[in-house]
């Protein structure tokens, strides 16, 4: 699959934190309001909603968006793709989604395909409750199905079945 739902999660982080960066400045700034012109704070507060309300679009959006692109691409992929026998390069850890009580690890699989002649390198997320690493080191075949012309793929459970959760 295509890096963009890592990208997209990266940038939803960013603005995460750019975020708390406005959000703690205004509430620094309250301890000297008494030092400036009424009309003054009103502005500058008025002004600060712009970047903040942007922000906080782009963090939800990144964030929640890089899930929807990645189950989305892995769907396009079962419908055009073509299946292929994968090899496991690598194996991250993305980070968790869900509740305070209810969190499932999300992991990143980048994966090599030979595809007509020629090896290429692609990803694709799977969430696991119980991920077991040495199932899955690095020169082990899965199945999985490509679709060459986005690059993205999915890979496949023992019933060809594209797999979300393991």
């Amino acid at each position: 699959m295509s890096k963009l739902p890592t990208i997209l999660r990266a940038v939803g982080w960013g603005a995460f934190a750019l975020l708390m960066v406005f959000v703690f400045i205004s509430s620094f700034g309250t301890f000297f309001a008494d030092r400036f012109d009424e009309g003054l704070i009103t502005l500058v507060a008025t002004a600060s909603m712009v970047p903040i309300c942007g922000l906080m679009f782009v963090a939800i959006g990144g964030l929640f968006g890089a899930s929807i692109l990645s189950k989305h691409l892995k769907k396009l992929a079962a419908t055009q793709g073509k299946k292929v026998v994968a090899r496991v390069v690598k194996t991250s850890y993305m980070g968790a989604e869900g509740s305070k009580h209810n969190t499932v690890p999300i992991y990143r699989f980048d994966l090599e395909v030979d595809y007509e002649g020629e090896t290429v390198r692609a990803s694709t997320e799977v969430r696991s409750r119980n991920f077991d690493e040495s199932r899955f080191a690095p020169g082990t075949k899965v199945s999985a199905v490509y679709d060459h012309s986005t690059g993205a793929i999915a890979m496949l459970d023992r019933n060809d079945r594209v797999v979300e959760y393991f």
